[in-house]
């Protein structure tokens, strides 16, 4: 029921549940849409596989709030897993709030930027990368959009413009790699 700290050299997955047991409640209490994202995205950057456990009720329907967790979930990946399937772990891996990927073919470094509830007023930000020098665009996963990007010490600075809606989770970055 856990995350490692860190990737493990083994293929792994974490078995957890999407409320407070693998058994029925019925008045279980869910983990929330930006709690899933922010798991997901910690066990993704580490390399690992999420196993996310809901169990039916009586009458073998899932509860609705499990429903809703879901969709809010597929919404989000719908617009952001290129940055989270088919990818690996990525170095630094987890840095502060961002999570870190990479394309099979390591032409791509995807940044996630978790966002803590209440903190959306953010246009300009730091991705605590390594190797910035070789990174040739930044494009944001969830709209397309090219975000103007330069070099500075400690990563890559990046700067949205101020009409940019920020998702309510994570943002996700695709870095291009020269």
């Amino acid at each position: 029921l856990t995350v490692p700290p860190r990737p493990l050299a083994v293929p792994w997955e974490s078995c957890i549940t999407m409320g407070t047991g693998f058994s029925y409640r019925y008045d279980d209490e869910f983990k929330s849409p930006r709690e899933l994202v922010h798991l997901l995205l910690d066990v993704v950057s580490k390399g690992g596989n999420l196993a996310l456990n809901v169990a039916p009720g009586p009458d073998g329907r899932l509860p609705q709030p499990a429903i809703e967790r879901v969709e809010s979930l597929g919404a989000w990946l719908r617009k952001n897993g290129q940055g989270v399937y088919a990818t690996r772990p990525m170095a630094p891996y987890s840095k502060g709030s961002w999570r870190f990927t990479g394309s099979k073919d390591g032409k791509t470094t995807y940044a996630f930027r978790l966002w803590d509830v209440g903190e959306r007023d953010w246009l300009a930000q730091v991705v605590p990368v390594q190797d910035c020098t070789c990174v040739k665009r930044v494009t944001h996963l969830a709209t397309g959009m090219n975000v103007p990007f330069r070099t500075v010490e400690g990563g890559l600075a990046i700067r949205l413009p101020e009409t940019f809606r920020l998702s309510p989770y994570a943002d996700g970055f695709a870095l291009a790699i020269r």
